[in-house]
């Protein structure tokens, strides 16, 4: 049995040409520009600047859910996340940790939330 194979000419943009052009394949010009991101370092942190924050302001949080920051306020009035930890009178920050087990459980609303993690702060 022998394999047909064919090549297709597909540009990619090089560093110098910036955008793709109308002809190249999506799917080639995003793996293109995850080969030239850089590699997440292989080990923790070693200084406290360079460790991920604890508390997310709204900003971080509406960056983090990809939605715009108008709408973590929505979702917080309408109770759709977390308990944000309050520092004065109108700061807002969520805790990063508690974020991240939020979204790997689906979002769920805030009182059934507070159920599924038992209390626990």
């Amino acid at each position: 049995m022998t394999a047909i194979v064919t090549s297709v000419p597909v540009r990619v943009p090089s560093k110098s040409q910036g955008e793709a052009s109308a002809n190249s394949h999506p799917a080639i010009t995003a793996a293109h520009a995850l080969s030239e991101r850089a590699a997440p370092p292989a080990m923790a942190p070693s200084s406290p600047a360079e460790a991920p924050p604890l508390l997310l302001d709204v900003h971080a949080t509406a960056r983090a859910l990809g939605v715009p920051p108008k709408i973590v306020g929505n979702w917080n009035r309408a109770g759709r996340l977390p308990i944000p930890v309050r520092m004065g009178r109108r700061s807002l920050f969520w805790r990063a940790d508690e974020l991240a087990d939020w979204v790997r459980r689906d979002c769920p609303p805030r009182q059934r939330w507070e159920t599924m993690k038992g209390g626990r702060r």
